[in-house]
């Protein structure tokens, strides 16, 4: 909780310090907060000693919006707009605001839903599905919640892709890679030293 107390000062003190252009100020506090504070929101929660029941019902709440994050950004992606990121880059005429769509460069159009980096996002969602991996992967899984993880998976998934960089997907597949390897060793080690009860 201080942490994320913190956070929020260095935020408010970055806001005043560019009272000048208020609103560039204000909209990076805003980028900060869904950025990063979201992230250290969701990892304090799940950390701060919350029963079972509690977590699943704000894992919910988190999966719903990286989820709705994700059809955003895929549908940016495919129409070649991000009407957020254009509406942030209008507030400021001092090109301060360091959020843009890419859809200038090389690469072309990369999807990053509301955060200011494809690879931000990008990360920002695998960890989001990793989170809910392990959440869901730790309960009896029954059939209807293998189709809603594959629903959720394949939105998010989808969006890594579109977000043009291999950073992100490398992130999921390295992270799913070690809690794959995690599950087996403490299953194999459960079946040895239990005798497979």
């Amino acid at each position: 909780f201080s942490g994320l107390m913190l956070f929020l000062g260095v935020a408010a003190v970055s806001v005043l310090m560019n009272i000048g252009s208020a609103s560039a100020g204000l909209l990076t506090w805003i980028a900060l907060c869904l950025e990063v504070g979201v992230p250290v929101l969701a990892f304090s929660h799940f950390a701060g000693g919350l029963g079972l029941a509690e977590a699943k019902r704000l894992l919910r709440v988190y999966v719903v919006f990286f989820s709705l994050l994700s059809v955003y950004a895929i549908a940016a992606y495919l129409v070649n707009w991000n009407p957020y990121i254009d509406f942030i880059n209008s507030t400021t005429q001092t090109g301060r605001v360091m959020a843009r769509t890419y859809a200038d460069t090389l690469r072309g159009m990369r999807a990053q839903g509301t955060t200011s980096h494809p690879i931000t996002y990008g990360a920002l969602v695998a960890v989001m599905l990793l989170t809910y991996y392990v959440a869901r992967l730790c309960g009896q899984v029954r059939m209807r919640d293998m189709m809603a993880m594959a629903a959720v998976s394949g939105c998010i998934i989808i969006s890594m892709l579109f977000t043009n960089s291999r950073s992100p997907l490398m992130l999921y597949f390295f992270a799913l890679l070690v809690f794959g390897v995690s599950v087996g060793i403490v299953r194999s080690l459960k079946y040895s030293l239990l005798g497979g009860m």
